[in-house]
């Protein structure tokens, strides 16, 4: 180790001899021929007494390409060259001279030509860099054959990638939180801490400031897409109106473009334009054959189609009573077709396709068809109500029913005291009876049930002019009793409807009306109670005249008048004094 240190401890002489010979003289040594940094344990190098000496210059070699910069080794033995060469292989046939301790030329082969200088013809070879050795260096590679004097390039190690520092990770990862929101996601927080006292509260505040923000940019970029696409259609539109206008102007020479405009925007022109015809609706006639079929015919062409054949004509007239008559069709009414097929009229009273005349007909029809099956409903309910009735007449006559002021607190003590076992349980039965009964009598006034229409102040109602415990127990007999009248005029009404049906085409119209009337005349509901009525109202046409005076509408009423009292006579308005 310490020969290799001295100045030339590891050359041999004739080594020695060859360097010296390639050695320049008259040559001072240089600063850059003494190495930068020499430790300052070595002895085997002394500057002053150094031989003068010219460094060895390298026979030039082809650039290598920039690698990237590697990390600087570690430095034991102080100052060492950035960079290392790669080693080349020797050549077989001779070994290269080592360099010298502290020189900075690499080592040259034998026989290898001394570089130029500056005061040489030939421009000197950049040198490549070599570091500091101990000892010999390895060969440099044997030249190649291609005839060309420079030696081959070495390859150059693939450099490791440097590690991105933290800086520029925490770069990386800020970058990445904003492109996926993350930048509003933290404003919004710090805006609702800094403006919100607390944490907990200043989060939440931050958070649905942000929730809020992210809905009105999706609603914001909803309502952008929704303003393109109507654009789009706007422009696909009148790129559309323009080039319809464009084709009606081609088709119809001399017309005005605002004309082509307006007819272009017109579909069912462009349609029968696009066809190929343009017929105009005075071009078209319409006739019926011999069969009834309906048909057009274009006038400018000839050819006809056919519009409405005869067997899907659906138009019915209604058939006179006089037709009726003549035909010897039963009573009722009918409608004839297209065909002149007659047909009776469909239950409900309306006709198919009738005129505007009609439609007071068939208005009328349908009333009088509700009005029928009211009074059939009636009349079925009715025969409920009068047994219903009579069981309650039954339970007011027993000696332990009890109606009238605090009937519902008398019923509920004799409950209890029949709970008690006081009492005997038949002592509550007609009162419960009654209050059951005249329940079931208020829903059959109300047509078996109380119905979507029926409000509470109608149930009251009702329940006021029926039988209950709330009246007094002669009350509720006379009341039971107009309820068992009513009843039966509604029976006795219900039969003359289907009387009268029967005999008019099963149907109801004005002339039951009339009938009805008659009926009642006849049959007074309640006689006693009208022939004792003497009180009259007030009116010209009531049973009182101007000035208070009488105005008897009937014999009885006449009669009643003293002699010498001033009546007015409904019929004609004037007045007279009784004889």
């Amino acid at each position: 180790m310490s020969a290799g240190l001295a100045p030339f401890g590891a050359l041999s002489p004739a080594d020695i001899a060859r360097l010296m010979q390639q050695t320049r003289p008259q040559m001072d040594v240089s600063a850059d021929d003494v190495p930068a940094a020499v430790p300052p344990g070595f002895t085997g190098f002394v500057p002053p007494t150094a031989p003068t000496m010219q460094p060895q210059i390298a026979a030039a070699v082809p650039a290598v390409e920039p690698e990237a910069p590697a990390r600087a080794p570690l430095r034991m033995f102080g100052a060492l060259p950035p960079q290392m060469s790669a080693p080349v292989a020797a050549e077989p046939e001779r070994s290269p001279l080592p360099s010298l301790v502290g020189s900075r030329a690499p080592a040259l082969p034998v026989g290898a030509p001394a570089a130029p200088r500056g005061g040489d013809d030939a421009p000197a070879a950049p040198a490549a860099a070599r570091p500091l050795s101990f000892g010999s260096l390895p060969a440099p590679a044997a030249p190649a054959t291609t005839g060309s004097t420079a030696a081959p390039a070495a390859p150059a190690p693939a450099a490791p990638a440097a590690e991105p520092s933290l800086l520029d990770r925490i770069g990386d990862g800020l970058r990445n939180l904003n492109a996926n929101g993350g930048g509003d996601l933290l404003t919004s927080l710090g805006i609702g801490l800094m403006s919100t006292p607390g944490f907990g509260r200043g989060a939440a505040a931050g958070l649905k400031a942000y929730q809020d923000n992210e809905g009105k940019r999706a609603a914001s970029d909803l309502a952008r897409a929704e303003f393109g696409l109507k654009v789009r259609k706007e422009t696909q539109e009148q790129r559309q109106l323009a080039g319809n206008a464009q084709y009606v102007t081609s088709k119809i020479p001399g017309i005005s473009p605002e004309q082509a405009l307006t007819l272009g925007g017109n579909s069912t022109f462009m349609n029968e334009l696009f066809k190929g015809v343009l017929p105009p609706a005075e071009l078209y006639k319409q006739y019926t054959d011999d069969k009834g079929n309906i048909w057009n015919q274009n006038a400018r062409t000839g050819q006809a189609t056919v519009a409405l054949k005869a067997d899907d004509d659906k138009t019915v007239t209604p058939v006179p009573e006089a037709d009726r008559v003549a035909l010897g069709l039963p009573a009722g009414s009918y409608q004839k077709d297209a065909n002149g097929k007659i047909s009776p009229i469909n239950a409900t009273g309306t006709t198919i396709n009738m005129g505007a005349e009609k439609a007071q007909d068939a208005t009328v029809g349908k009333a009088y068809g509700d009005y029928q099956v009211d009074l059939a409903t009636k009349g079925r309910n009715a025969g409920n109500t009068l047994n219903s009735l009579a069981l309650m007449e039954q339970a007011a006559r027993s000696p332990n029913f009890y109606s009238g002021t605090g009937a519902e607190t008398v019923k509920r003590a004799n409950q209890f005291l029949v709970a008690m076992g006081v009492k005997d349980a038949n002592y509550t039965k007609p009162t419960e009876v009654f209050d059951a009964l005249s329940n079931k009598v208020v829903l059959d006034g109300l047509g078996g049930s109380l119905g979507p229409g029926i409000s509470n102040t109608d149930r009251d109602y009702i329940g006021r002019t029926a039988p209950t415990l709330a009246q007094s127990q002669a009350g509720n007999l006379e009341l039971i009793a107009i309820a068992r009248s009513l009843a039966q005029r509604q029976q006795a009404v219900a039969k003359l409807a289907r009387d009268y049906a029967a005999n008019n085409g099963g149907r109801l119209d004005s002339g039951f009306d009339q009938k009805l009337e008659e009926y009642a005349g006849a049959n007074p509901l309640f006689p006693a109670a009208q022939a004792s009525a003497t009180q009259r109202s007030d009116g010209a046409t009531g049973a009182n005249g101007p000035g208070g005076l009488a105005a008897p509408r009937t014999q009885a009423d006449f009669d009643a008048l003293p002699k010498g009292a001033m009546y007015v006579d409904p019929a004609d308005g004037r007045r007279y004094r009784k004889n």
